[in-house]
């Protein structure tokens, strides 16, 4: 899936993605602060306590700022935005469009 995921148990595959890949994903969670962080999941360990999962994120966000919390419950998880791993988007060059293309009017 991409986009913006709002349904819990579509939210745990994506994030069960991002740790099996490494890759970022955008989390919105109140205990990481106001809009999105992108991150990537080290971890997801059952909490029988809490009858959730619990969410390990990597320490830092994607643009190395250490995240007010790096530990969360699955149900503390609004929405997750996923993109196309990188290799999937076209390349943007200097001259602005994809792949090369010159996308300047004449």
């Amino acid at each position: 899936m991409q986009g913006i995921i709002t349904e819990p148990r579509h939210i745990l595959g994506e994030l069960v993605a991002s740790k099996d890949s490494g890759r970022e994903i955008g989390i919105w969670a109140p205990s990481l602060g106001p809009g999105i962080s992108m991150c990537a999941v080290e971890s997801i360990v059952d909490d029988d306590y809490e009858h959730d999962k619990v969410i390990i994120l990597r320490d830092r966000d994607a643009r190395g700022n250490l995240l007010p919390s790096h530990v969360l419950l699955l149900q503390e998880i609004e929405k997750v935005f996923t993109c196309p791993p990188r290799d999937d988007r076209p390349a943007q060059t200097s001259r602005g469009g994809p792949n090369g293309m010159d996308t300047r009017r004449r």
